[in-house]
């Protein structure tokens, strides 16, 4: 199992820098509280990994009434970029407007490169839903226009183009973005009017206090861009995923660029003018494995997710359960149809598989259960579901460790991989006897890759959620769903999300001091 006292830690664990004095103040506090609650986890008595939701910073429960920042005599600006992955970009501005929603005023900007794809693949948020109707009919009107040039100037454009991909080659839309990040500029122009604020006396753009992104690279330009505002990165993938082809094609400048706009990152959250956070335990490692740099976890909230638990048809007359899969893997086809034979025409519920297809949250709600067959440490859905109160079964460690790491073998073909060029080695094996990239993908009989999925198996969210239901086997799961008593399962799951939700409130009000003060 691994080490505990790890998952306490914020960006320095030896208290070092600001945060992690900051952290060691609190720790030092909770210690015994933290880990008495851990023992009790788990019904052996073993103690387990934190189980609750990211760095317990602050265990006390602070009056709403107070000022977030009473040096603040004014809501702060908070800028949210939804620029990438949809759901995660909207996970820290919508929690923070959930907590604190009068003391916070926000502005939203949607990327303009990937804004089809974030729209059709995000469901369930109002925010979007008051954004994407108005990207649709910016991208009609392109469309549009593009249709009414004349040929001579389509083919002045094309020349243009293709002059272009000689010097570059052919960029699709994330090499443009990456290029023009690393350039200074960014899909939003420098000086794009949707950064600033309207100030409340004379009506001149103002700078933002506060600016939310899940792109690093998107965090490196408005690091220069707005160098005195406080910036939270959220991130995600794993850290070198957006520059992989740079390194496969060995732009030398492209990766100099991003390791040196990354160590500026790092040094500003070294100070704590920038909070980098990740969205699991899994990632939060990898991203010390590849840096050498501590950065907490914060385990996504999704106040946003319109949809709670309510089945549609009761038990035995049409009740259903999904079973939430990509509908592509081997083992998932497998698993799915031992289940649906040993069922038989007496069972209360009906076996509904998602196969990949995007469901409407409302929908999701009508269902008993949802049984997540994964292949990654941890999925934004597992969250989701989780705030809906749905009771969700997931295997147990034995099965874990042979599914969640089957997602990391469709990115070796590219070099995600590797270390920053001044992380210390030595210090980071010291602390993880395995790579959670490499290792994890060893062949089957590998015995050092046995070892290592058993290990990093134990980061995974599906051992830290609380309220889970754990099957051993199909036999297990189809015993399990039949005396399942889902109402009060989604009571447990409740009160779990309201205990995360206050831990959040303060986590997030002592935070907030300290990158705005």
């Amino acid at each position: 199992m691994p080490p505990t006292e790890r998952f306490h830690s914020a960006t320095d664990p030896q208290g070092v820098t600001e945060w992690g004095r900051y952290a060691a103040e609190h720790l030092a506090a909770r210690q015994t509280a933290i880990y008495g609650a851990l023992a009790r986890a788990r019904a052996d008595g073993t103690p387990m990994p934190w189980a609750s939701l990211g760095t317990p910073w602050v265990w006390a429960r602070p009056d709403v009434k107070e000022p977030l920042l009473p040096g603040f005599g004014r809501q702060i600006r908070l800028l949210g970029l939804v620029t990438c992955h949809g759901a995660l970009d909207l996970e820290i501005p919508e929690l923070l407007l959930s907590l604190f929603p009068q003391w916070l005023e926000a502005r939203w900007v949607l990327a303009r490169m990937k804004n089809a794809k974030i729209c059709s693949l995000t469901e369930g948020s109002l925010v979007l839903d008051r954004l994407c109707p108005a990207a649709r009919e910016r991208h009609a009107l392109r469309q549009l226009r593009r249709a009414q040039r004349s040929p001579a100037r389509h083919r002045r454009r094309r020349a243009v183009r293709l002059h272009r991909s000689r010097i570059w080659g052919r960029p699709g839309a994330i090499e443009s973005q990456r290029r023009f990040l690393f350039d200074g500029r960014s899909a939003l122009h420098p000086r794009d009017p949707q950064l600033l604020f309207t100030g409340p006396d004379d009506g001149t753009k103002v700078k933002p206090d506060l600016i939310t992104t899940t792109s690093l690279l998107d965090a490196m330009w408005l690091s220069r861009r707005f160098p005195g505002v406080a910036l939270v990165v959220f991130i995600g993938p794993p850290l070198l995923m957006v520059v992989s082809k740079d390194i496969l094609d060995k732009r030398e400048g492209m990766m100099s660029s991003f390791w040196r706009g990354l160590g500026q990152l790092l040094r500003r959250a070294a100070d704590g003018q920038v909070l980098i956070a990740a969205e699991s335990l899994f990632r939060s490692e990898q991203f010390f494995w590849q840096t050498g740099f501590e950065i907490p976890f914060l385990r996504p909230m999704s106040v946003w997710v319109n949809a709670t638990y309510a089945p549609s048809l009761p038990r035995g007359l049409g009740g259903e359960v999904m079973i939430h899969n990509r509908g592509r893997l081997k083992y998932e086809i497998s698993f799915i149809g031992s289940v649906k034979r040993m069922v038989g025409p007496r069972f209360p519920y009906r076996i509904v598989e998602q196969a990949g297809r995007i469901i409407p949250f409302k929908e999701i709600a009508g269902f008993h259960a949802v049984v997540i067959v994964p292949w990654s440490p941890e999925i934004c859905m597992l969250r989701h579901l989780f705030k809906m109160r749905m009771p969700i079964f997931v295997p147990e460690l034995n099965l874990l460790r042979n599914l969640v790491h089957l997602g990391n073998m469709r990115f070796l073909p590219t070099p995600y991989n590797l270390p920053a060029p001044t992380s210390d080695r030595t210090f980071v094996e010291s602390v993880h006897p395995f790579d959670p990239f490499l290792d994890t993908a060893r062949h089957a009989s590998d015995a050092r890759g046995t070892m290592a999925r058993a290990y990093w198996a134990e980061y995974s969210e599906y051992l830290l959620v609380p309220a889970l239901q754990y099957f051993a086997s199909s036999a297990d799961l189809v015993a399990k769903l039949n005396s399942m008593e889902g109402q009060k399962i989604s009571a447990r799951m409740q009160m779990a999300y309201r205990g995360d939700l206050e831990e959040m409130r303060g986590f997030w009000r002592e935070s907030l001091s300290l990158l705005l003060r």
